[in-house]
């Protein structure tokens, strides 16, 4: 028995790791010749050949492994499928050989902040957790370790695409917007499809009513929501209540949204979420409010940056696509200031004009970079200044010119970093940086 894996990186070696472990033969397949994890791989396994990506790869193998960089659209995958060979992911996997339970979480946008927050609630409840999937820890290194009470998965569409054998405890879809719509030739409804994938077999199912897209298909007995509004009973949303406002539950108030380090209301957003699946799976409130009341936030996720002359710097990175950037711009809107916005990168195949609504009203100039600047500046420079930019140290002095007296200045850029940079964690390093060189070097402007 032969396992071709498909693409490299950290998936690929964890899929490496687990064939040595079962003495499993197989072949590294990427479309790189130095792909990330190529040092790691020659170090691991120095045996096991890396070889490119070809059709006729199908020829020579039994199963595959494929990696959720890889889609399962590529004309090889497709030929593996033709001939009837089995392709399943890490996930698949993983869930084949757990009986731990399962909360699954899945999304546009949020679901690395709402995996994180399940997971530290699970450990503040008591259980020894396991937290991972799209965010990490990949799922088979759980596999070398003792097993868990539970385990927290962030999965994507991607992941959720080769999977059969998810029996979730627990499951969200937290938000659809239009996203990967490169990966989906069939679009919008294809992507939706993939996340809804998450549902089957759960016993608790976590929606966004204020989104069809995360509506389950299927009805059980444990089903809740979450959002904005006034919940009904059994539900989550917010309350106002002796001019405070408040996370409930149903009629009851639990946590004033000033004692919560998360600000924004995509956070708020996030954070009923992880109440929602976090009570289904038993876990106290009182234990789930301690945990919002120090949660900071995870890296390049609306991040303060720096604070001076009037301004205010925030590292968005992790706004790869279009809902995350609407959500940073709807969450740090102010009623006495703008947002100075620096967008741009890969737009993978989204349609920028949806951010047309939320720029009229809230950002005062656009900043762009990346391979995509033109298409954004097509789908929105009627409507505010804009300046194309090289780099991101260039976008620093342009968004000062720009800017005004109380405003944000944010880079959410609505694009994956990948044209540019590694990851976008290394684009938003990039970006405090050199903020932080601009003011070691440049005078006190004081905004008017």
């Amino acid at each position: 028995m032969t396992i071709a894996i498909i693409g490299l990186g950290v998936t690929g070696l964890s899929f490496v790791q687990y064939c040595l472990e079962r003495d499993l033969a197989c072949a590294v397949y990427d479309t790189r010749d130095e792909p990330p994890g190529l040092h790691e791989l020659r170090v691991l396994a120095p045996q096991i050949p890396l070889l490119k990506l070809e059709p006729a790869m199908v020829l020579n193998v039994t199963q595959v492994f494929l990696s959720p960089g890889v889609s399962q659209y590529h004309p090889t995958i497709a030929a593996a499928v033709a001939l009837g060979i089995e392709v399943i992911g890490d996930v698949e996997l993983f869930v084949r050989e757990v009986n731990a339970p399962i909360i699954a979480i899945t999304g546009t946008n949020g679901k690395s902040t709402v995996t994180t927050l399940v997971g530290e609630m699970a450990q503040k409840a008591g259980f020894k957790v396991g937290v991972g999937g799209n965010l990490g820890h990949a799922v088979l290194s759980f596999l070398q370790e003792p097993r868990h009470d539970l385990y927290v998965l962030e999965l994507s569409s991607f992941q959720l695409e080769r999977l059969t054998s998810l029996k979730n405890h627990y499951s969200t879809i937290l938000n659809v917007t239009p996203d990967h719509l490169d990966r989906y030739p069939q679009g919008l409804a294809q992507y939706v499809a993939a996340k809804q994938l998450i549902y089957p077999h759960s016993q608790g199912m976590v929606y966004n009513r204020a989104d069809p897209y995360t509506t389950p298909q299927v009805q059980v007995a444990q089903m809740s929501s979450f959002g904005l509004d006034e919940p009904q009973s059994g539900h989550w949303g917010v309350r106002v209540q002796n001019n405070k406002t408040y996370l409930a539950y149903g009629e009851l108030c639990i946590l004033d949204l000033d004692e919560m380090h998360l600000k924004g209301w995509h956070q708020v957003a996030n954070a009923l979420a992880a109440l929602a699946l976090g009570h289904q799976a038993g876990f106290s409130i009182e234990s789930m409010c301690l945990v919002l009341k120090t949660f900071t936030g995870l890296p390049h996720r609306c991040t303060l940056v720096h604070q001076q002359d009037a301004l205010t710097w925030i590292n968005d990175s992790k706004g790869t696509n279009i809902g995350a950037t609407l959500a940073a711009i709807e969450g740090l809107a102010s009623v006495d200031s703008k947002i100075v916005l620096i967008a741009g990168g890969d737009g993978k195949g989204a349609d920028f004009r949806l951010l047309r609504n939320v720029v009229k009203q809230h950002v005062r100039a656009l900043v762009l970079l990346g391979k995509d600047a033109n298409k954004l500046e097509e789908a929105l420079g009627d409507l505010v200044l804009c300046q194309r930019v090289v780099d991101l140290t260039a976008a620093i002095p342009a968004c000062i010119r720009f800017a005004k007296r109380n405003d944000k200045i944010v880079l959410s850029p609505a694009c994956a970093s990948t044209d540019m940079f590694r990851n976008f964690e290394e684009r938003g390093g990039v970006f405090e940086a050199a903020v932080k060189a601009y003011y070691k070097k440049a005078p006190d402007f004081g905004h008017d």
